[in-house]
């Protein structure tokens, strides 16, 4: 499923592969970037969201470094839906005008 909304664009960090201990067992995670962004709501509360981009997507990540703090934003995300929960997986990126 797609899904598309305007938000305020933070920064994209790298986040470095490691590993962390769940109840004596180990899982490793993959290096990734994670993507901060401010939604403001109608009501006028803002959000903030974090969303996590695959190291892989070097074309997306390109393009959200060429942004500055706090430009406005559309990002076109695709819903996924697994067992044990959901995933919002950013796609595309268009800065909005003033």
């Amino acid at each position: 499923m797609k899904c598309q909304g305007n938000f305020v664009f933070k920064s994209i960090e790298f986040v470095a592969a490691g590993k962390f201990d769940n109840n004596g067992k180990v899982i490793d995670y993959p290096a990734s970037y994670r993507l901060c962004l401010d939604e403001v709501q109608p009501d006028g509360k803002i959000v903030d969201v974090k969303l996590k981009i695959s190291e892989s997507e070097t074309n997306l990540v390109n393009q959200l470094r060429t942004l500055k703090s706090y430009e406005k934003i559309s990002l076109e995300c695709s819903v996924k839906f697994y067992s044990n929960g959901i995933r919002v997986v950013p796609e595309k990126v268009q800065k909005l005008d003033k």
